[in-house]
C-alpha cells in the first residue's frame, strides 16, 4: 500500500489497486490515512543533499573488498609433496585389509580348521603319524 500511496507502482498494479479500493471501504481508509500521515508532511519538503563524506562512508561500509583468487594448490611442489602424503595414508589405512591379523587371524584359521576337521566325521584327535591322542569322547567313559 505505502508504493502505491508513493505513485511506485507498475500502472497494471496501480489500477488493479484502484479498482480494488473503490470497493473495500477498509483499503480505502487505510490509504487516506497514509495520504494523511506519510505523503502529505513531505509533500512541500525541500530535498536535502547529504555532505559528500556521509556518501563515502556509507560506500566504504557497503563495498565489498575484492580478494585475489584461491587456489588450493598454489606450487607444483606441494602438489607431489600432498599427493605423496596421500599414498601413504592410503598404505598405511589399507594395511590391515592385505595382510594377516596377527594372533586373532591365526586363532580362527586354527577354530576353521578344527570345525572342518569334525565335519569330516572324526572320532578323535590323531596326531602326525595318525596316532590317537585319546581325545575322542568314547575313551572318556571307557
Amino acid at each position: 500500500m505505502t508504493d502505491y500511496v508513493d505513485g511506485e507502482l507498475r500502472p497494471g498494479i496501480r489500477s488493479r489497486i484502484k479498482e480494488h479500493l473503490t470497493g473495500c471501504s477498509g483499503c480505502r481508509t487505510l490509504e487516506q490515512a497514509l495520504q494523511k500521515k506519510a505523503v502529505e508532511p513531505f509533500k512541500n519538503a525541500q530535498k536535502v543533499q547529504a555532505p559528500g563524506i556521509v556518501w563515502e562512508g556509507i560506500k566504504e561500509a557497503i563495498a565489498v573488498p575484492e580478494r585475489a583468487p584461491v587456489f588450493i594448490i598454489r606450487r607444483p611442489a606441494f602438489a607431489l609433496a600432498a599427493c605423496a602424503a596421500l599414498i601413504f595414508l592410503m598404505a598405511v589405512f589399507a594395511r590391515p585389509f592385505f595382510i594377516s591379523h596377527g594372533p586373532v587371524a591365526e586363532y580362527m584359521q586354527e577354530q576353521a580348521e578344527f570345525f572342518a576337521y569334525l565335519d569330516t566325521g572324526a572320532n578323535g584327535f590323531m596326531d602326525e603319524e595318525g596316532i590317537g591322542l585319546g581325545t575322542s569322547i568314547e575313551e572318556y567313559f571307557l
